[in-house]
């Protein structure tokens, strides 16, 4: 882009703009065991096309594959426990800005709670 004024002055410039975008997204916890009835707060990270990283947990979406054995609050990344199993933790990116959508994955394992007695 071209800036430029005149008056009794005349001001000319160059601005170069560099476009940065996600490039992927790591979810920790990657494998957590965790309890029924317990909750697991995941972490999105996101890797930017100039190397950067930024924690994103609060701006990608977070579902299950399998909300039988564990649901995810969509916006925070808090998982529940709710049945013993295994399934499928995603966070991804909306395609709002004409990009397709980054996804990153993680795991939840369910167990039964120890009976302490």
């Amino acid at each position: 882009a071209t800036i430029s004024a005149a008056a009794p002055l005349v001001i000319a410039g160059t601005i170069t703009l560099t476009v940065i975008k996600l490039s992927s997204i790591a979810v920790t916890p990657g494998s957590p065991t965790f309890d029924m009835g317990a909750t697991q707060q995941y972490v999105a990270t996101g890797t930017y096309s100039n190397g950067s990283t930024r924690v994103i947990t609060t701006t990608v979406t977070w579902a299950s594959s399998d909300t039988a054995t564990a649901t995810i609050n969509a916006s925070t990344g808090v998982a529940t426990g709710v049945n013993v199993g295994t399934g499928k933790i995603i966070s991804a990116t909306d395609s709002t800005h004409g990009d397709a959508p980054v996804v990153g994955q993680a795991f939840a394992t369910v167990v039964a709670p120890v009976d302490g007695g």
